[in-house]
């Protein structure tokens, strides 16, 4: 255990106490307590000062030094230090001054970083003086990543990066002439590098970006007009599954920035396009078509007795515009007619019925008129 919780056990023995007066021991602890707090605080704002001048090693390293800040931190903040302060206000004892809580959170981020950047920076350390140049330039972009506001990394890099810039410009030029593109593009992510600190003249760089981009244009065009040339082929073989897998391809490269296609290699994509469409529609209808027969021959077995159902399947049938099998379309018109009959025979049935109510409704009035005018 170390001294810094021994005197908290004791100060929150004090505080869960009957007897809380001021006498010297707890004005000893008050002010052993006041001491270390102090203490803890100047050392946090020691490191908080390198932290400020870019020396996080410095930072880390004292705050990882014993006792370390994180520690220490922990022990002071005990769960009765609120009822603590307030006791040492109340008997007039030194409390203990605030805890720099905002400072130990930033050391915590920084010896993270600073802990995955450990190997970069043990490397680096080693390439100072066995290294090559662009070795170094290599790892302290690396570093900058990670630490990327420190001034120590800029004023490492930007001589390293002036020496052999006026190299760089030299081969960026001789690879524009050339257009080698493999050489350009490993130029152009070096001299674009977001960590770069000395930039590349913008001028050599529109030149780079040029070439390359002809360079893409060229490879896409040639894409365009093999990928052209296969939906040609699947269209007029009526190949719809590779039609499909084609366009999905040809719908991928329309988006890229660098493919400008001909009005030639527009109108093979449109033709194929609108035939693949006119495939999917017809394989719906003929969906449409299996569907509707089958809901119709599900209502034959049935023998339906609704002329308005049956009408209606087999008006649905017939715009699928599909033949219909004969059994079938026999079947539905014979029944049909024979439901319109039994329809026309219930209607004449009904009129009969009506004819003859009103009738006997007329006679039995009249009967009644007759016998009141005798009476």
């Amino acid at each position: 255990m170390t001294s810094a919780q021994r005197l908290v056990n004791r100060i929150r023995e004090f505080v869960k106490g009957f007897e809380q007066e001021p006498t010297p021991l707890a004005q000893d602890l008050a002010l052993q307590f006041h001491d270390l707090c102090r203490e803890l605080n100047e050392r946090l704002a020691k490191c908080n000062d390198f932290l400020d001048k870019g020396r996080r090693s410095e930072a880390v390293q004292e705050a990882l030094s014993q006792p370390p800040v994180f520690e220490l931190t922990s022990t002071l903040d005990f769960e009765e230090l609120k009822n603590w302060r307030n006791l040492c206000i109340d008997l007039s004892m030194p409390p203990p001054p605030e805890l720099d809580f905002e400072t130990v959170d930033r050391l915590k981020d920084e010896c993270s970083t600073e802990q995955l950047m450990a190997p970069l920076l043990k490397e680096f350390r080693h390439l100072v003086h066995t290294g090559e140049r662009d070795e170094r330039i290599r790892v302290l972009r690396r570093i900058r990543e990670y630490d990327s506001d420190n001034p120590v990394w800029r004023q490492n890099l930007e001589p390293l990066e002036r020496e052999r810039l006026e190299d760089e410009i030299a081969e960026a030029k001789q690879a524009v002439a050339s257009e080698n593109e493999d050489r350009l593009r490993e130029l152009h992510g070096d001299m674009t590098d977001p960590n770069r600190v000395v930039k590349a003249p913008p001028e050599l760089i529109r030149q780079m970006e040029g070439v390359l981009r002809r360079k893409r244009e060229a490879v896409a065009a040639e894409e365009g007009e093999r990928l052209v040339a296969q939906l040609e082929e699947a269209r007029e073989a009526k190949d719809f599954p590779v039609l499909d897998a084609l366009l999905r391809k040809w719908q991928r490269l329309s988006k890229y920035e660098d493919f400008h296609p001909a009005e030639s290699m527009l109108g093979v994509a449109n033709r194929a396009q609108t035939c693949f469409q006119e495939e999917a529609r017809r394989q719906a209808l003929d969906q449409q078509f299996e569907s509707a027969l089958q809901s119709l021959r599900l209502a034959l077995d049935r023998t339906p007795d609704d002329l308005d159902e049956l009408e209606r399947s087999w008006t649905q049938l017939v715009s699928c515009n599909r033949p219909v099998p004969e059994v079938i379309e026999a079947e539905v018109t014979e029944l049909l007619e024979t439901l319109r009959d039994q329809r026309r025979r219930q209607r004449h049935r009904r009129a009969m019925v009506a004819l003859v109510s009103t009738v006997i409704l007329l006679g039995l009035l009249t009967a009644g008129g007759l016998t009141a005018w005798r009476t």
